[in-house]
């Protein structure tokens, strides 16, 4: 899990919280798999916890069409993959073993994420660009566009504390305290070390936080917006996105060859569907602001707040 790393479209992020509430209703703790496997071939396990080539094949499916072509050969890829899915189903059924599925606080937020997930998976499917988009034009004139401004990739090393914005008080606090920890060890401790003890990433926490090279488009906008103020062995954090903390050292920078266009055609045409989808959900989320005429009673509510 690539947590300084753009998720992708918003209804991937949806598709996982939605997978994710969808098992604490279905997965029971004797049965951790989540759907019926046509191949029983077990891929991995994790104590009692296995993945199957259905159960994998299912989660693949789920991706982007362009995550899923980048799979193909690409084995670390493709591994974070399987320990992400393994540690869920983990999650999923230590919850259930100890009951907490059935608490009534624990039932509003799963109902409360269900409804957002659904909304995010609407809103994604009123944005999402016609099939022929982009034209062979629009590809070419993004390639030439890439040519002039050939982007820098920048060598990342991260510690991540998870903390996502819904999370509840208790659990903040203590990733808070985990946060000033690791800030006041920064000055006298190896980065790599602290990594490799903390970050709560494990796609780069056991290789001391290395996150390999991205570029700035790929990264958080926290994230690229401080790493662009960085020289290499630098360090910058903590930095907050919807997910938790991040901490990143900067490496090294480089400026790749322009590939040719054959070989960046893919990724131009991932790159403008991207921000096509982006543009066409705001504007159906404006244009639907505006036919809902929304009116709020200032009196309704300045009671209710006095009573917060």
């Amino acid at each position: 899990m690539h947590v300084q790393k753009r998720a992708g479209r918003r209804w991937l992020v949806s598709l996982a919280v939605a997978a994710t509430v969808a098992g604490f209703h279905e997965l029971s703790a004797a049965d951790t798999q989540i759907s019926a496997p046509l191949d029983t071939a077990v891929v991995a396990k994790a104590g009692s916890v296995e993945l199957t080539a259905a159960d994998l094949r299912t989660a693949i499916s789920l991706l982007p069409n362009e995550t899923r072509s980048s799979l193909h050969g690409n084995t670390r890829l493709l591994t974070g993959l399987i320990r992400s899915e393994l540690t869920e189903r983990a999650i999923l059924a230590e919850a259930h073993a100890h009951g907490f599925d059935t608490e009534p606080l624990t039932r509003e937020h799963v109902d409360q994420a269900v409804r957002k997930a659904l909304a995010n998976l609407w809103i994604a499917e009123k944005g999402t660009p016609p099939a022929s988009y982009p034209s062979e034009a629009q590809i070419e004139a993004a390639y030439e566009a890439s040519r002039k401004q050939p982007p820098i990739e920048y060598h990342l090393a991260q510690i991540f504390v998870r903390a996502p914005d819904d999370e509840n008080p208790a659990k903040l606090g203590l990733a808070l305290k985990k946060v000033m920890r690791i800030e006041t060890q920064l000055h006298t401790a190896d980065f790599a070390e602290l990594a490799l003890e903390n970050s709560d990433d494990p796609e780069t926490a056991g290789k001391g936080g290395d996150a390999g090279f991205s570029t700035a488009d790929q990264l958080i906008a926290g994230v690229a917006d401080a790493v662009k103020g960085l020289k290499p062995g630098e360090v910058a954090g903590p930095i907050k996105s919807t997910a938790g903390f991040h901490f990143v050292k900067l490496i090294a920078t480089r400026t790749p060859d322009p590939p040719t266009l054959e070989s960046a055609r893919q990724r131009l045409i991932a790159g403008l569907r991207d921000r096509e989808q982006r543009s066409l959900e705001a504007l159906y989320i404006r244009e639907l602001s505006d036919r809902l005429n929304i009116q709020i009673d200032r009196a309704a509510l300045g009671k209710l707040q006095a009573g917060l």
